[in-house]
């Protein structure tokens, strides 16, 4: 016990006597006679050439014990001065700052999982693919028939959601492109679309009233049934390809807007 306060006092000498003091009796330091024993409170200084027993001066850290069961050490401070203290679990109070925090980051999380569930829904599938083709036949103009759709594009999505289900759709060459390239089951090779169907297609192709419309090619994006104009619509169909022999899609961009056909349905 005292070897280790004798260590103790040896690595305070600095803060316990002055450098001179050190410098000036260090030689004189004699070991003949037996230390001085020190009390539990004081520890073995060098000072004024002898050995004494002293008291450390100094603050020091009064750390809590806390014995009661269910309560945790904790710390606070306010300006300069600062505490240890034992404190009930759970009966710490939040400020209203760190409240309005937290409650903001809450609702940030929940709109950011509510952004990737939705993302999730949409998915790998969400490309339309090739359906098939509806019952009816109609011309360039299309026409539901149910008296509430204009003539066109919607008339067209309506008779392709009545055989197919909501969200089908009149297939763009793109679609039926895209179905081809995720391996559709239904234009595969072995499998023929030999009938032709309307499909959507612009490129800027043929003039007539409105040469920079864009509407030759889909008659008027289908809203023109008859042949004053020089406006075609696009047909497609999925065969062999007669020089190769392989299967391809066919698109034939000069079809008489007049000419029933069915259409080609993608969801």
């Amino acid at each position: 016990m005292r070897k280790t306060k004798l260590v103790y006092a040896l690595a305070l000498a600095p803060l316990l006597m002055g450098g001179a003091d050190i410098a000036q009796n260090t030689s004189e330091l004699s070991l003949n006679e037996a230390p001085p024993k020190c009390a539990d409170d004081q520890f073995l200084v060098y000072r004024g050439g002898a050995l004494a027993c002293e008291a450390v001066m100094g603050g020091s850290v009064n750390v809590t014990d806390c014995k009661t069961p269910n309560q945790l050490l904790t710390f606070s401070s306010q300006g300069e001065f600062a505490k240890y203290s034992c404190t009930d679990k759970g009966s710490l109070q939040l400020n209203q700052t760190d409240i309005d925090r937290i409650n903001m980051m809450e609702s940030t999380l929940t709109l950011i999982g509510t952004d990737i569930n939705a993302i999730k829904a949409g998915g790998k599938g969400s490309a339309p693919v090739y359906v098939g083709v509806t019952d009816a036949t109609v011309n360039g103009a299309m026409d539901s028939g149910n008296g509430q759709n204009p003539k066109g594009l919607t008339s067209a999505a309506t008779l392709c959601a009545a055989k197919f289900g909501q969200g089908a759709k009149m297939c763009t060459v793109y679609d039926i492109y895209t179905s081809i390239a995720l391996g559709s089951n239904l234009l595969k090779p072995g499998t023929d679309v030999a009938m032709n169907a309307w499909v959507w297609q612009s490129s800027g192709n043929r003039g007539g009233t409105e040469p920079t419309a864009n509407i030759g090619e889909n008659c008027a994006h289908y809203t023109y049934g008859t042949g004053d104009q020089f406006w075609q619509g696009t047909v497609f169909n999925w065969t062999k390809v007669t020089f190769t022999q392989q299967y391809a899609p066919k698109f034939k961009n000069s079809e008489a807007c007049n000419q029933k056909h069915v259409i080609a349905c993608c969801k």
